[in-house]
């Protein structure tokens, strides 16, 4: 509050209160440009998003910013404080095998794509079970080609049947033009597709947590026994109820 003060409140003929809104304006444009030139990247419209807030300060950003963005529901998750450390808890142990293979991806045999995709395979399994994987847990593979239009720069990654197959290479390809087309507004089925690499990642299913979620018929609002002073809109200040998120109940 002194910095505030002294840098920005005090030189501009402001309170401290207003000054701080003024800073939080600036943090969310920056941030909202950044979205929105995300969506604009993937062609997303954002009215059909919703957006999901954690973390510390996450949710404090959460509804303005996806007013500035124009996204029309805002979801904050039950432990959302710890949503980072609880992900870590219930991700899957992975490990990645990753092989460069530059072809036109029609002059390339399925008897090939697929031993390469077995040695990836476990080469994959044998590295996730060495991280402290129970050997009795289910291992399961997932693979992809990396394709693009001959002569780009840039690679997109296509999931990869099993086995390969003449028929699964034409399936292949038919998902990257159709993924090339949601990316960047339409395909070029006319180029040659090529392929840069393939990968494989084995897998093992993280713990399944189950955060408690409240119950209650009572309104946690109501019920709320503490209060706050809020700057809110422009710089007025509200009295608002301090509620516990699990005190909260889906859609409140």
């Amino acid at each position: 509050a002194t910095a505030i003060r002294e840098r920005i409140a005090d030189p501009l003929g402001r309170t401290v209160g207003e000054s701080a809104l003024l800073i939080r304006n600036v943090a969310l444009e920056k941030m909202a440009s950044a979205i929105s030139l995300q969506l604009a990247h993937v062609g997303a419209d954002p009215r059909g998003l919703s957006m999901v807030a954690f973390g510390g300060a996450g949710p404090l950003y959460a509804a303005d910013l996806a007013r500035r963005v124009g996204i029309r529901s805002v979801v904050i998750p039950p432990m959302a404080a710890v949503f980072s450390a609880l992900g870590m808890v219930m991700a899957p142990t992975a490990y990645t095998s990753i092989r460069s293979l530059v072809a036109p991806i029609a002059q390339v045999p399925p008897a090939t794509l697929e031993d390469a995709f077995r040695e990836l395979g476990g080469v994959a399994s044998d590295a996730v079970c060495s991280g402290g994987v129970a050997k009795d847990l289910a291992v399961r593979l997932s693979r992809q080609v990396e394709l693009r239009y001959r002569g780009q720069g840039r690679s997109l990654r296509v999931a990869a049947p099993t086995p390969c197959s003449a028929a699964s290479i034409a399936a292949m390809v038919k998902a990257f033009h159709e993924q090339y087309a949601r990316r960047f507004g339409a395909a070029q089925r006319d180029h040659i597709v090529q392929m840069t690499g393939i990968r494989v990642t084995a897998i093992v299913p993280g713990d399944e947590v189950s955060p408690a979620l409240s119950t209650g018929k009572t309104e946690a609002v109501a019920a709320s026994q503490r209060s706050r002073h809020v700057m809110v809109g422009t710089a007025s200040e509200a009295v608002c109820a301090v509620v516990e998120r699990k005190a909260l109940r889906q859609g409140e």
